[in-house]
């Protein structure tokens, strides 16, 4: 995971897997396609993507010390200390983005939808992956380091409608997340950093994991 949720041992949505949900849907690729990570946090996906593509590639990201370590693990790759509600690009910039775990810690997600909104170009691609409350109701995280908030499917997918995008495709990885999380207690590795308080709402809301694919309308 990019931002938040380390607590997971494993990753439901893997790089691999990302580009493989986004490739029917993306247009060619060439190294004039622009693809960012938005919240890339230490670019890890980036990484993989400048090993594995031809893209122009860019990473968002307002943690400084993430940020640097990002701009070290993938020196090709251009950067911006940025948050997804002020993207540092000109309208229409944008091919292909990446929203991956970012939505649930971002303060204002319907400005972010439309950032996003501005910047892609005509039929450009979003995938999103998060969190979301499956019992349909948002949720603030207030205890957890690692989440914000948790949104219900119903206000993501609103929140990007309104803005003019059109959903393409939605993929619940909710197994893969309870497999994860499953794994990392195991292990002795999940949980770090979630308090019970935190833990009794995730479980209230039924977290799940979604994948959303958004075309921006022309």
């Amino acid at each position: 995971m990019e931002n938040g949720m380390e607590w997971l041992s494993g990753n439901p949505c893997d790089v691999q897997t990302v580009m493989e949900l986004l490739s029917p849907y993306a247009k060619p690729e060439t190294t004039d396609t622009v693809l960012a990570d938005i919240g890339c946090g230490d670019g890890e996906t980036l990484a993989w993507l400048s090993a594995h593509t031809p893209y122009q590639l860019h990473g968002v990201e307002p943690e400084p010390s993430r940020l640097e370590a990002a701009k070290i693990a993938c020196p090709g790759v251009v950067f911006m200390g940025a948050s997804a509600e002020n993207l540092p690009y000109a309208d229409g910039f944008l091919d292909l983005a990446l929203m991956e775990c970012v939505f649930s810690l971002i303060l204002e997600p319907e400005k972010a939808a439309s950032e996003l909104a501005r910047t892609m170009k005509r039929d450009g691609v979003v995938l999103l992956a998060d969190l979301y409350a499956q019992a349909g109701e948002d949720a603030y995280i207030d205890e957890c380091d690692c989440l914000g908030h948790i949104y219900a499917r119903q206000s993501i997918e609103y929140f990007f409608t309104k803005n003019g995008f059109i959903l393409l495709a939605f993929h619940d990885r909710s197994g893969d997340l309870r497999a994860s999380v499953a794994q990392g207690i195991m292990s002795g590795k999940g949980m770090d950093g979630i308090d019970k308080d935190s833990l009794s709402r995730l479980r209230q809301v039924k977290a799940g994991y979604g994948i959303w694919l958004w075309k921006k309308a022309g």
